[in-house]
Order: C-alpha cells, then structure tokens, then sequence
C-alpha cells in the first residue's frame, strides 16, 4: 500500500501547502478586528479588571483613589491599547486552532497525542497565572509601592512654631463655623468644614487679630499615580507572569526530546533557583518586590516540572496510554506499528474523537 492510500488521501503540493496556510491565516485573523471593537466599547470594564487592584490599595490607604491622566489622550492610547492586546489574547485560542489544523494531517497519531497533552496544559497555566497575579501578586505590589513611595519625611524649618505652640496651650478648643465676634488674646479655634486651626493674637499695633494655624511643615512623596503608566506596569507584568507560568511546558517537551530527565533536574535545583532569579528579573519591571513574587512561583513551578515529567513520560504518551482532550482524561487503546504509517488521519482512535 502505498504512502498516498496510508494516509488516506492525495499527497498536496507546494503550492496547495501555501494556498491552505494563506487559508488559514487569514481564517485566524478575521475575529480579530470584531474583538478589538468589542473591546474598545467596553474598555471600561477591561480596564476595572486591569487595575483594579489599584484602586483598592488606593482606596483602603485613604489616598484619593484615582489614577490620573497626564495627557489629553492619555485615556483615549490606554484604551487602544488595552483593546488591541485583549483581542490577540482572546483570539488566542482560535488563532492556535488553526495553526493545529493546518499541521494536523501531516502529523503521526503518536505526534499529535503530545500536542493533546501541550495545549490544554498551557491554557491551564496560562489562566492560573493571570488569576495569580490579579488576585495575589498586583495588590501586594502596589500595597508595598504604596507604602514604599510614602516612606520618605523631611522636616522643614517651621516659620510658624509660636503660633502652633499658643494654639497647644489653649484650655479650651471650640468647632466653629465662623470665627468668634470678639477676639480675646490666646483664644483658638476650629472653623468647620475645613477644618483649620486659628489662633487669636496681638499683632504688631497691639491688636487682637485671627491668624491660621498650619500644619506642621514636613517634605513628602506624594503618590499620584498615572493611569498610563499603571496600566503599562500590569501589562508589563501580565506578560512576564504569561510567559513564566509556562516553564512546566518547555522542560516537559524538553524531556521528551531526550534533553533532560528527572534525575537531571534534580541535581539541578540550585542552578535552577539561580536561572529563575534571572527569568525574574528580565520579566519583571526593575524592583526587587516584583522580582521576589514571581520567583517563588517560578521555582514551584520548576518543581512540578519534574512531578509532571515523572508521571508522563514520552513513552507513555507515544503509546496513548493517557490524553488530555475534550472529553479529559481517557486511556486509548496504544499505538501498534501493524495500523500502518501511523499518519492521523487514518488511526481509528483519532478518527473516533
């Protein structure tokens, strides 16, 4: 029998190779656009999602929470922005099944068991990392960058310590809303809503008169945090946190291409905690507080790499004896030389799915 009848049609030309691949691509961009719009009208609530945590942290800081826009478009570039990423990242999986259907029916059944098993994991821990980072990693960053940027205090020569220290020793303090009708040396006060402190005092003519108060002067950071550049942190760090998160992934197919084994990896922990800092700190904005969140998960990681590469071996997954599919896991009957080439689309197992 002859390899065009294994595989149970025509052998395709190059030229029908890149008609189906123009084919495809163009299959795989289409929902882009209608998502970008979908986006961009309700870049409201992609935006909520986006920094939410923020304007918690703000919020329970009793900071005026808000981010603020710095520019005229500011807002108008953030929503562009937030659209045109959120439309690749939710046509991911369609763009993804179309690469699969345009390499499927030149696979062997036993190469596309392996992809059965890479795509779902992937998707599993990409979608673990975002809710990792927007429920865990975002609000003890920005609590810890909010607390960092208000830490610094200089103190300032105080021009007004005498009439501080005439309102301090005054017996009584009254909340008013006007100042009183006659002023008595000493006398002092807090005028509501503003609550400011006043003091009466003998000017240089000798008369009594009202002088505010103020505070006691002091040299501090003032968090006012941008909108832009908010947003750019978190997707900055959604990106890194996405790309970490599929470690367990490439030492998995790693150890399938014969690369590394589990033994390997375990008389390599310290240089992998070594290599994790590194991967961090490239994919993490420059402080060591983003560094060190994403570096306990990137190890943890590293370590179900090697339960993973334990309990799925290339043999195992080679002979179909576990799948990840649309229907979860199931055990198939494994693979036997005697069905021929073995191409995809002439396997009994896989045409039944």
């Amino acid at each position: 029998m002859s390899s065009q009848e294994q595989s149970g049609g025509p052998v395709m030309a190059f030229g029908d190779h890149l008609e189906e691949l123009r084919r495809r691509l163009l299959f795989a961009l289409a929902p882009i656009i209608p998502v970008f719009v979908l986006l961009f009208l309700g870049w409201q609530l992609v935006m909520t999602f986006l920094v939410g945590p923020a304007f918690e942290v703000l919020a329970s800081s009793g900071t005026n929470a808000g981010l603020q826009l710095l520019g005229p478009a500011e807002a108008v570039m953030a929503a562009l922005k937030l659209s045109t990423i959120g439309a690749i990242v939710v046509g991911a999986p369609w763009i993804l099944l179309q690469f699969w259907l345009f390499i499927a029916p030149g696979l062997y059944a036993r190469e596309r068991r392996f992809i059965h098993l890479v795509i779902p994991l992937s998707a599993l821990l990409t979608i673990t990392g975002t809710i990792f980072l927007h429920r865990i990693m975002l609000p003890l960053l920005f609590e810890l960058m909010l607390g960092f940027g208000s830490s610094l205090t200089v103190d300032l020569p105080d021009h007004h310590a005498e009439l501080r220290a005439l309102f301090v020793a005054s017996e009584t303090v009254e909340v008013r809303t006007a100042p009183p009708l006659t002023l008595m040396e000493g006398q002092a006060w807090v005028e509501a809503p503003q609550m400011e402190a006043w003091v009466a005092q003998a000017n240089a003519a000798g008369q009594v008169q009202a002088f505010r108060v103020p505070p006691q002067p002091a040299g501090q950071l003032q968090n006012g945090w941008s909108m832009q550049k908010t947003v750019d942190f978190t997707l900055l760090l959604l990106g890194g946190v996405s790309i970490a998160f599929q470690l367990p992934v490439l030492i998995l197919v790693s150890g399938w291409l014969g690369l590394v084994d589990p033994t390997t990896l375990r008389r390599g922990r310290r240089l992998a905690l070594g290599l994790s800092t590194v991967l961090a700190a490239v994919l993490t904005p420059p402080d060591v507080f983003s560094l060190l969140l994403l570096l306990v998960p990137l190890y943890l990681l590293y370590e179900l790499s090697i339960i993973l590469l334990v309990l799925l071996p290339s043999g195992r997954v080679a002979q179909g004896t576990l799948r990840i599919g649309p229907r979860g896991f199931r055990t198939p009957e494994p693979f036997r030389p005697e069905q021929g080439d073995g191409v995809s689309r002439s396997d009994p197992e896989d045409d039944a799915s």
